[in-house]
């Protein structure tokens, strides 16, 4: 590595985090001649399993998955955070489709790119958008709660809340589609 390095993180893959004098952060591939690939401060990356890692370029951005030579293998979505690998899954936009679905930690589809927008999973269930409305899916794929809704928000568990028009329209809804 270059001098004036700090050793920051590493993985059992030979993936290397570290930062440079300057404040820019760098993954480094201890097991090909120390190949690297440069990064923003502050919103770095974060090492995966599989010689695998997702990059942030800056606040905000989009996440990106790589592999070890730094290749971009897809680039995520999830609030702009690079902590959206969730029960394996990762929200992803299929450029070509113009729709999203989820990939795994090695960037292949599990969830085929189907829907308008998405959020990340959190207890086993992420919410989804088709043209109807919002919907919940679980880490399978299967529509739990048909995307029917204008609005949906995770409460925690399996339970989501839908606001409607007027202020008393809401609807408390558990995973498997019955109102609360």
């Amino acid at each position: 590595p270059e001098e004036g390095m700090v050793f920051l993180d590493a993985n059992e893959d030979g993936l290397v985090m570290m930062e440079a004098a300057d404040g820019t952060y760098a993954v480094m591939d201890s097991t090909k001649d120390w190949a690297a690939v440069p990064f923003t401060p502050n919103w770095s990356c974060k090492l995966l399993g599989d010689g695998l890692f997702i990059s942030q370029p800056s606040y905000g951005a989009d996440p990106i998955l790589h592999d070890r030579t730094g290749a971009s293998i897809a680039t995520l979505t999830g609030a702009g955070h690079w902590d959206v690998l969730r029960a394996g899954l990762a929200p992803c936009l299929d450029e070509s489709a113009r729709l999203y679905g989820f990939v795994n930690t090695k960037g292949e589809w599990v969830i085929a790119p189907q829907y308008i927008e998405v959020k990340s999973f959190r207890d086993g269930y992420a919410a989804v958008k088709q043209e109807g409305g919002w919907g919940v899916i679980d880490t399978t794929g299967k529509l739990v709660i048909p995307c029917s809704y204008p609005q949906l928000r995770h409460r925690g568990g399996p339970y989501f809340y839908s606001s409607g028009v007027g202020a008393s329209d809401g609807i408390c809804l558990t995973a498997d589609g019955s109102a609360v």
